[in-house]
């Protein structure tokens, strides 16, 4: 299937941005990957879509220690969604070099310090 029949980058980017099982994020991201990889369309319009950020809370709910929004399951689900991040991540500043990177920091409201 092509894009368009799947529902484009932005159902794509809206799987990324609600709490989902590990599975469908992957899903998500393998096909943004590739939608890239191909240059299926202007990556601008991605950006613009939010997906460089969606990657990047996506990874660092991976490298969270806690399981929400994620349910407890394979911890190769979590490494293997994190190094689909990575690649999205390097493809896109392969891509296009001057594109600014979002600082990869907690959002707001979540506090930076744990208690052991």
């Amino acid at each position: 299937k092509n894009f368009t029949e799947i529902g484009g980058p932005a159902a794509l980017l809206a799987v990324l941005q609600r709490p989902r099982p590990p599975e469908s994020h992957w899903f998500a991201l393998r096909l943004l990957y590739f939608h890239l990889a191909q240059r299926q369309g202007e990556i601008f319009d991605l950006v613009a879509l939010g997906l460089v950020r969606a990657v990047l809370d996506t990874l660092r709910l991976c490298l969270d220690d806690h399981p929400h929004p994620f349910p407890a399951g394979p911890p190769s689900h979590r490494a293997q969604l994190a190094s689909e991040c990575i690649k999205m991540i390097f493809l896109l500043r392969s891509q296009e070099p001057d594109l600014p990177t979002p600082e990869f920091v907690p959002d707001a409201g979540e506090s930076s310090t744990e208690e052991n």
